[in-house]
């Protein structure tokens, strides 16, 4: 699919219930991963009851985007795209859920480590923080990225080079992080489960990223 007739698709249904089935389904995944990035701020002040708080509200927002997963797929099912577009598109949607999914993942772990009172240093929450605040500010740029589809004058090579430039970036912070659980002196129960937060967040970051490649493929496709 061109990228004129990517914005010409959402252009027209800009007031539909598929666009905005759109909308809500990418607006719940920013909402999951504003609420664990929340979380681990709270953690940060030591603010335990607010951590647990912010990963409840993630898992609620997590539910709601899988209900809109669902209104989407069953819209673009009953749509009027052509097979090969639908399906893409489908795909798409798939990579916006796994976003939530694996935010949701990283909330969980968090609530392991608070509830179980696991002393984590200072320095490790920072790092979780720079990568829980990068994973927002792609989501961001990815749901401009598609808004700019039914923009009049669609800029989604620049928002997509945004999430391309934090993914690197959240890479970096991947094993500089992972050096330094492994480096400290942690109680081993604690560095398995950061890991498995970090390795949530870093997979998210991967989602965003396939996300946005996948829309400069449907845009290219036929160029």
């Amino acid at each position: 699919m061109s990228e004129k007739q990517l914005e010409s698709w959402f252009r027209k249904r800009r007031e539909s219930s598929v666009h905005g089935l759109a909308r809500e389904h990418l607006l719940k995944v920013l909402d999951t991963a504003r609420e664990v990035d929340n979380a681990i701020k709270c953690v940060q002040r030591g603010d335990k009851a607010g951590a647990l708080q912010a990963i409840e509200r993630a898992s609620l927002a997590e539910k709601a985007a899988d209900h809109a997963e669902v209104r989407m797929t069953e819209a673009l099912a009953a749509g009027d795209l052509p097979p090969k577009e639908r399906e893409d598109m489908m795909h798409l949607v798939k990579r916006f859920d796994h976003i939530a999914d694996w935010q949701k993942s990283a909330g969980r772990n968090l609530q392991i480590v608070i509830e179980a009172d696991m002393r984590v240093s200072p320095q490790i929450w920072d790092r979780f923080a720079q990568i829980t605040g990068k994973a927002v500010e792609a989501a961001t740029a990815l749901k401009a990225c598609v808004d700019s589809l039914s923009a009049q004058t669609p800029d989604v090579a620049r928002y997509a080079q945004q999430v391309d430039q934090l993914e690197h970036e959240v890479d970096d912070l991947y094993f500089t992080v992972k050096k330094e659980l492994m480096l400290s002196d942690q109680d081993p129960r604690v560095l398995f489960v950061l890991r498995d937060i970090l390795h949530a967040l870093e997979n998210s970051l991967d989602n965003i990223k396939s996300a946005s490649e996948l829309i400069h493929i449907l845009i290219t496709a036929s160029q």
